[in-house]
Order: structure tokens, then C-alpha cells, then sequence
């Protein structure tokens, strides 16, 4: 979400072409997050081959979405990058989830994609804190919290399992 100030507070205008590739990139990382419990789903129920079989697959699929997305320079390379990872999230439903905890693909759904949901919600009045304010660290770093604030209130509204849970490490720590 802050994208383009970050680019500019830390490279300057010259770079502000990468801002839209480091939003995609972003987008890509979580993409990435929402699959990182099922290495840990594969490895506790004592199915490390599965996991070594789905790497192998991705291995397999990288290289060409690479390769496309590269022909379509930096901002295609990163949303090819998200795409594949974002096509991926049934087959890893289907093929891993699915078989070792029997969850139906509505419940991983809700599972996975909740969190999504209260980012995308928490966007909204942050976009309106964000129009029309100067570019400065200072402002970034405001944003950012504000972001935080509304993110952990719509958590506490739509995914108070959750936020119970962080409290409860974060008391522990």
C-alpha cells in the first residue's frame, strides 16, 4: 500500500517506476505466506514425501512462467511470478491440504483467505488517509500504523480467534 512512497523516501523519483513491481511483488509474498502452513501440515503428519513431490511440480512450472514473464520485462516477470502462485492455491488444496487433514476447500478457504479479506477492508480507509498527503517518512510511518490499527480492528471484528492467539504469544514472549 505504500509502495510508491517507500520507493521514493528510500531511492528517490529516479526509481519510481519500480513502485508498481514492488506492490506486485508484495502481492506475491503473501501469496507465498498462505501456503507456508502446508509445509508444515506435510511435515507433522509425516508426509514429507508429498511435500518433496509438490516442490518438484513447482520446480517444473517456475522455469516457464519465468521465462514468460521475463519476455514482458520486470512488472510481467513479477505478476507471472504471482499468478502461478496464486493459480496454485486449489491444486495445493486438492493435492496436500485435502488428503492429510480432510479439510473441505470452503473451510481452507476461510482459512486462508479470512486474513485476505480484513487486508483488502482494512485498504479502504486507508487509501483516504493516504490522499493528499506529502511523501515523507514521517507520513509513511504514520500510514503504516494507522494500516496496523485498522488491520488488528477488523481482526478483532472478523478473526478474533486470531487476534486471541497473537496476544497470547506475544503475553508468552
Amino acid at each position: 500500500l505504500l509502495a510508491q512512497e517507500i520507493v521514493a523516501i528510500l531511492w528517490g523519483a529516479r526509481w519510481a517506476d519500480s513502485g508498481p513491481i514492488l506492490q506486485v511483488l508484495a502481492l506475491w509474498a503473501a501469496a507465498r505466506a498462505l501456503g507456508n502452513p502446508v509445509g508444515s501440515l506435510t511435515l507433522g503428519t509425516g508426509r514429507a514425501d508429498l511435500s518433496l513431490k509438490w516442490n518438484l511440480a513447482m520446480l517444473l512450472l517456475m522455469p516457464p512462467a519465468i521465462w514468460f514473464g521475463a519476455t514482458h520485462g520486470p512488472t510481467g516477470l513479477s505478476i507471472s511470478m504471482l499468478a502461478l502462485t496464486a493459480g496454485m492455491f486449489l491444486p495445493m488444496w486438492k493435492f496436500l491440504v485435502a488428503p492429510l487433514s480432510g479439510a473441505g476447500l470452503g473451510e481452507y478457504a476461510r482459512a486462508a483467505l479470512t486474513p485476505v479479506v480484513i487486508a483488502l477492508l482494512a485498504a479502504v480507509p486507508f487509501h483516504f488517509l493516504k490522499a493528499g498527503l506529502e511523501v515523507s517518512s514521517g507520513a509513511a510511518l504514520s500510514l503504516g500504523l494507522s494500516y496496523v490499527i485498522i488491520y488488528l480492528l477488523l481482526s478483532w471484528c472478523f478473526n478474533r480467534s486470531w487476534l486471541k492467539s497473537l496476544l497470547e504469544l506475544v503475553h508468552g514472549a
